[in-house]
């Protein structure tokens, strides 16, 4: 247990620092191979000379198209995480997922509904700005309706 603050604790597992250290080093051994292998392979030793801002050979291959590629990974993948485990902590069940609690399928019967017609993809008809807004409606009243079932 750790106490920075008096009125403040919080609970850690002894693996639990060297499990986050080394996953962090897999992912950085992943993000290194990444960025080397591809059709062109750039030796590992390019690749650090092209992060840091150097002139090299490989400064578009590297830093236009894999580095961006990779750090975007890397973002949505913990979004995706954050996500996931916002969901398990409001619903409070840790086995809950977007699929488990009926948010795509709240998405879907939105997009349904929003088209009786079954026309959303002839053009005139509606705008394009105003289609996601339908499937976001449905999945928040979703959201909030399991929420407030759950408690």
């Amino acid at each position: 247990m750790l106490r920075p603050h008096p009125r403040f604790s919080l609970l850690l597992h002894r693996r639990s620092p060297a499990v986050v250290l080394g996953l962090l080093v897999l992912l950085a051994a992943v993000m290194a191979a990444s960025a080397s292998l591809g059709q062109t392979y750039v030796p590992p030793p390019d690749v650090w000379r092209t992060i840091r801002g150097d002139q090299t050979p490989y400064a578009l291959v590297v830093g236009e198209l894999r580095v961006p590629r990779i750090v975007l990974g890397a973002l949505v993948g913990t979004a995706l995480g954050l996500a996931g485990a916002l969901v398990q902590t409001v619903t409070r069940n840790p086995l809950a997922s977007p699929d488990v609690i009926g948010v795509g399928h709240g998405a879907a019967a939105a997009t349904v509904a929003g088209d009786p017609g079954g026309c959303a993809d002839l053009p005139g008809r509606r705008s394009l700005s105003a289609v996601p807004a339908g499937p976001r409606t449905g999945a928040l009243t979703q959201i909030v309706a399991v929420s407030i079932t759950k408690r």
